[in-house]
């Protein structure tokens, strides 16, 4: 998936359960609410996958 395509997916209206369940699915992981908060601080996926 292209950097492009990745941020799409957070195109629509977003709330805490959704950007959970678009990352999870972009991740292929589970994600824990602190992980979400971690990118929503900072923005940084990269951070989010070394998390």
């Amino acid at each position: 998936m292209t950097g492009e395509k990745a941020a799409s997916i957070f195109n629509d209206k977003l709330t805490a359960e959704t950007i959970i369940t678009n990352l999870t699915a972009y991740l292929q992981t589970p994600l824990e609410p602190e992980t979400v908060q971690l990118y929503i601080d900072t923005h940084d996926i990269a951070k989010v996958v070394q998390n």
